[in-house]
């Protein structure tokens, strides 16, 4: 049977988040702390658990940054990411942008 254009768009947006192809943008504050479980990464330890922050292979100058902020509170933008990780410490978050909390 013929489809609407609204039943064909949200046909393709279902399709999409069972994929996840849809990721929410957050911003979250916290102390940021480096970790040598499962590997050396940084997590953001918040009130409400703890993040660990994913930065690209090629994100040289973001681990420089994060190394910069190393025990400090901190305020990061990014990704959840909804994928399966390495990590089994709780939520992981795609980085892209860390500043401090003032």
């Amino acid at each position: 049977a013929a489809v609407t254009r609204a039943q064909a768009a949200v046909l393709l947006v279902r399709l999409a988040e069972r994929k996840g192809l849809f990721e929410e943008m957050v911003t979250l504050e916290g102390k940021l702390i480096f970790s040598d479980l499962e590997g050396p990464h940084y997590e953001l330890a918040t009130a409400g658990g703890n993040y660990v922050l994913l930065v690209e292979a090629t994100g040289k100058g973001m681990q420089s940054l994060l190394a910069g902020y190393r025990d400090q509170s901190v305020r990061v933008t990014g990704y959840l990411h909804s994928g399966p990780t390495i990590y089994m410490r709780g939520q992981a978050v795609r980085v892209v942008k860390v500043e401090p909390v003032k």
